[in-house]
């Protein structure tokens, strides 16, 4: 007789009380026990400490770990109209609701491509295994990723498959994250929420504005070098597109993880196109199969000067990029944007330098991004040593007043098109 709460385990029950109030929990119990129920056409092993409860749409059960969310499905299903198997069993496991979406959350099959299968017989039964990335955008904002295992089988006119899944959420991700950029992850994740509506403007025909937007990728260095033959395919057709300004990647000196990436384009219909364009879903599909966390930052332009001189991309010379994050309170935003006009006036003056432009994040009211381009790196050192004089130390001197807090991340240019 199963418990109430999907489990007769003293220490999950335990457990999932002292979860619910935000407590420390126990040692989770080890080993396994044996799924056998009078009614089911099946049995199956699944982890002690995990907790069951019935498929409310179809005949099935869900198996979970309540503190990660990582499950365990089985499903019986009526065979397919079309007869693809793998198919009904990747969706299955990707939309357990019977394809009704839950709280406004968008669940995403994934692409045909990125499912693997193969078939082996086992004491006269053919057996369909398959593997393959899923993406769920919760109603919150987060775009949760899994890994999905998976077996199907047909017996007695019925599919019978069972699933394994576990979460490569960004923030579920932290430990092969540094910890200074643990915060921008949660920071920037949440810019999916922002980023939906921002896209919607364009859908409602109100897309006529300009459009801005930040780009972060962390990615394992044993896929460094798909990520970047990925990213410049992409690159080759983005670069053709109507409407765009300015699109290129780089790569901070600080970690061997993070990538960003900057773009605009003249209107958001213009960025609509881009996002829905094949060669887009082509480069997230590779994220996807690299396990890749990645987010988007809607940008827009706050009324200050800016520096934007001709810069062709990549040249012999080394030339010198940064990015500045600004934190700056609400009511020491007027007095922030003052010293950056005094600031773009100085720096405009300057031998080598190119860019020197300043963002406001959409998605909420205190974060900036600054950019800035030198011709070379001495260029670059001969603007800092103004810390010490001129228009960068009377910069630096009011984010002091003010209490902003800055962080500034050297980095190196990857794609080739002018800025």
């Amino acid at each position: 007789m199963q418990l109430v709460l999907g489990s007769d385990d003293a220490t999950t029950i335990v457990n999932s009380v002292l979860s619910a109030y935000g407590l420390p929990t126990l040692k989770a119990s080890a080993g396994f026990r044996v799924y056998d129920e009078f009614e089911d056409e099946f049995y199956f092993e699944y982890p002690k400490a995990w907790v069951s409860r019935r498929n409310s749409m179809r005949k099935g059960v869900v198996i979970s770990d309540f503190q990660t969310a990582d499950k365990v499905s089985v499903e019986e299903l009526e065979l397919p109209e079309d007869g693809d198997i793998a198919a009904a069993a990747v969706a299955a496991a990707v939309l357990p609701g019977g394809r009704r979406l839950v709280q406004d959350d968008v669940l995403s099959l994934p692409a045909a491509r990125l499912v693997k299968t193969h078939t082996e017989t086992i004491d006269g039964q053919e057996m369909l295994y398959l593997e393959f990335p899923s993406e769920t955008l919760t109603r919150s904002g987060y775009n949760i990723r899994r890994k999905n295992f998976a077996a199907a089988a047909v017996k007695r006119d019925k599919l019978y498959t069972i699933a394994a899944s576990a979460r490569t959420l960004a923030v579920a991700s932290a430990a092969r994250v540094p910890d200074g950029d643990l915060m921008d992850i949660k920071d920037t994740i949440s810019d999916t929420a922002s980023f939906q509506r921002w896209l919607g403007l364009a859908r409602k025909g109100k897309g006529d504005k300009p459009a801005y937007a930040a780009f972060k990728y962390y990615v394992q260095p044993q896929h460094k070098e798909d990520f970047v033959e990925a990213w410049r395919k992409m690159e080759e057709s983005t670069k053709e597109e109507k409407g765009l300004k300015i699109y290129d990647l780089k790569k901070p000196m600080t970690d061997n993880l993070l990538w960003v990436g900057y773009g605009e384009w003249e209107t958001m219909r213009d960025y609509l196109e881009h996002f829905e364009s094949d060669y887009v879903q082509e480069f997230l599909d590779t994220l996807a199969e690299h396990d890749v966390p990645w987010s988007i930052t809607p940008l827009y332009k706050p009324d200050v000067a800016e520096l934007h001189s001709s810069n062709k991309g990549k040249t012999d010379k080394q030339q010198a990029h940064v990015l500045i994050r600004y934190t700056v309170p609400p009511s020491k935003q007027e007095a922030f944007k003052d010293a950056w006009n005094e600031a773009e006036k100085g720096t405009e003056g300057e031998k080598g330098a190119h860019i020197y432009s300043l963002r406001k994040v959409l998605g909420d009211n205190m974060h900036f991004i600054a950019y800035g381009t030198w011709e070379t790196m001495q260029d670059y050192e001969e603007h800092f040593k103004l810390a010490t004089s001129g228009h960068v130390k009377q910069l630096r001197k009011a984010l002091d007043e003010h209490d902003i807090i800055w962080q500034l991340s050297p980095l190196i240019k990857v794609g080739d098109q002018p800025e």
